[in-house]
């Protein structure tokens, strides 16, 4: 968020309805414009390796020097980037969380709410209908790249919630099999397997999640013991 107020001026200005607080809610929507437009562009990946001249990320982003550095200026308030003259760098927090090489990276679900947004310019017309006014799956099915967005935002998320869910979830010490019921991008059923050196995997799901969860089986390791098949669990 672009305005942090501190825990005092939430008491006096929000907590007593002096101040605009619907306005967090407008600034929070184009912070996430900002930063998602700085993962179009590759802007973080470019900074992934060091700090860079403006003119020199400008030529590697394919960006104009007087648009780049208006979405800088945004990014920079945000706490995303940092420019000291004419040098530009992530900050730990991009770092940590944005790059794609990183352990668990949210750039993904930036791009799956990217593409929740948008959906949810019909919402009035849901809540009006009382159901979806938009079908998620034929919404996927026209865009080249919709299912693998999905499924990756989906793998975001999971990356996130992994260590606590596998920490909670006890697998008896005999179990050999583990059955992963629309498992979409494996990663669960990835995860699980290394914990337990004995337990294999397989993840059903449907086609669409097919190439994104053998990419995900193998960057973490799992082909021999995590397999995917296609099938529809509703239905047999």
């Amino acid at each position: 968020m672009p305005l942090r107020p501190n825990l005092i001026e939430q008491l006096l200005f929000l907590g007593t309805n002096q101040a605009p607080g619907p306005l967090f809610d407008l600034l929070g929507v184009l912070g996430f414009r900002a930063v998602v437009t700085g993962l179009k562009l590759g802007l973080f990946e470019a900074l992934g390796g060091g700090p860079l001249p403006l003119d020199e990320l400008a030529r590697r982003t394919a960006s104009s020097l007087r648009g780049l550095g208006f979405l800088l200026e945004a990014l920079d308030g945000l706490g995303y980037v940092r420019r000291s003259g004419d040098l530009v760098r992530n900050t730990p927090m991009t770092q940590r969380w944005l790059l794609a090489s990183a352990e668990q990276t949210m750039a993904d679900l930036f791009h799956y709410f990217d593409d929740l947004a948008a959906r949810w310019e019909k919402l009035d017309q849901a809540v009006r209908l009382g159901g979806p006014a938009v079908d998620v799956a034929a919404w996927n099915e026209a865009r080249p790249d919709g299912w693998r967005r999905y499924h990756a935002g989906m793998r975001a998320i999971a990356r996130l919630l992994a260590p606590e869910v596998i920490a909670r979830v006890k697998v008896p010490p005999t179990a050999r099999r583990l059955l992963d019921l629309g498992g979409s991008h494996g990663l669960f059923s990835a995860r699980f397997c290394r914990q337990c050196p004995e337990l294999s995997a397989t993840v059903l799901d449907g086609p669409s999640a097919k190439e994104i969860a053998e990419e995900t089986i193998a960057a973490e390791g799992m082909g021999g013991r995590v397999g995917y098949r296609v099938g529809d669990f509703l239905t047999g």
